[in-house]
């Protein structure tokens, strides 16, 4: 590998800006409920990849944090949009 270089991939669910935060927050517990079952866990596990479940909060942590790292990495490369 490259030091210093990570990349990966992750998904998530995404609702509208302004949905009102009871709705959010049972989005969440509903979507965790399913994601951490065995069964996902397993077919996940086949497929190379790891359910990862949190808060809406930790998600958008981590989207600001995803979307810093590569907006760095694109200006690095000097990438201009055509």
């Amino acid at each position: 590998g490259l030091p210093g270089f990570e990349s990966g991939t992750w998904s998530g669910l995404l609702a509208p800006v302004g949905t009102p935060a009871p709705i959010v927050q049972r989005l969440n517990a509903e979507i965790r409920k399913g994601a951490d079952t065995k069964e996902l866990r397993d077919v996940m596990a086949q497929q190379g990849g790891e359910v990862v479940t949190g808060t809406p909060e930790e998600f958008g942590k981590l989207i600001a944090s995803e979307t810093a790292k590569w907006a760095k990495a694109v200006a690095l490369a000097g990438v201009k949009p055509e």
